[in-house]
């Protein structure tokens, strides 16, 4: 992953496909100050950082969220959002859409205004994954 020259995050989609993400990748996304999640085609999560552990409350050392439905995952956080319904939209609304996308501020129960964005991973024309950015405002 790195920045382009638009500072928008740029994800190569080989480590999705053949489902490894290397110890630097993970390491370098670790050290961001947003949240990342990525997820393969099949929404399986293939990683969360630090950030979005922190944000979401999940224990850092805890990796049983990986390798699990990203669609259960957001179920099952969504009661962290004032508006749990327009997490859940915005999700669906991404997945379906395939295109990059940016929500509005969402505001979490702890009044931390959060925007999501979604960045599809595309190799060729397959989408082959999903990068979610939460970053606070």
């Amino acid at each position: 992953m790195n920045l382009n020259k638009r500072s928008e995050v740029v994800i190569d989609a080989e480590p999705i496909v053949t489902e490894t993400i290397s110890p630097e990748l993970k390491a370098s996304l670790d050290q961001q100050s947003y949240g990342v999640l990525i997820e393969n085609a099949q929404r399986k999560i293939m990683f969360c950082n630090a950030a979005i552990r922190l944000l979401f409350g999940i224990d850092l050392n805890d990796d049983s969220i990986i390798g699990g439905c990203c669609q259960e995952a957001a179920s099952a956080l969504s009661p962290c959002f004032a508006d749990p319904k327009s997490f859940l939209n915005f999700i669906h609304d991404a997945i379906n859409s395939r295109k990059k996308m940016r929500s509005q501020a969402m505001v979490m129960n702890s009044d931390t205004l959060v925007e999501i964005n979604y960045l599809p991973i595309v190799q060729g024309t397959a989408v082959v994954g999903s990068a979610w950015i939460y970053a606070k405002k």
